[in-house]
């Protein structure tokens, strides 16, 4: 059995929706997107470790290698997309709930029913005819 949540009152929808926008515009750190992977790679008796960055620009696979420095910020930057996309998840929340409140007031619902259509009217009210057709 699904139970539904009762939705919150407009003005708390519109203070979370305020809130997780604050929570966006606050976001400083750089992101990254892709994945790091670390790789060997043997040079006779030595073992040498290097990492690949891959990822996919406009449906296209893209690989680096990388050093092992540069390997640590971009992996910082890919762990600070995971909490970019975490807010950004909550802000869109947010909207729809709103937006499922805005619908469900009582001053919408009559302010869809005093809107009247204009479906096939012109200015004057009269229907709109088709021009005939000329063969």
């Amino acid at each position: 059995m699904k139970t539904t949540t009762p939705l919150p009152s407009l003005e708390r929808a519109q203070h979370a929706v305020a809130a997780a926008r604050e929570l966006l515009a606050a976001w400083m750190t750089p992101v990254c997107r892709g994945h790091v992977y670390p790789m060997h790679i043997r040079r006779g008796t030595s073992r040498y470790l290097y990492y690949t960055w891959e990822r996919c620009i406009r449906g296209r696979r893209i690989q680096r290698t990388i050093r092992v420095d540069q390997a640590e910020r971009i992996t910082a930057g890919i762990r600070a997309m995971a909490g970019l996309q975490a807010r950004l998840d909550a802000y869109y929340d947010a909207c729809e709930t709103l937006a499922l409140v805005e619908c469900m007031t009582p001053a919408a619902a009559d302010e869809k029913k005093r809107t009247p259509s204009r479906r096939g009217k012109t200015r004057a009210g009269t229907q709109l005819k088709k021009p005939p057709r000329q063969s």
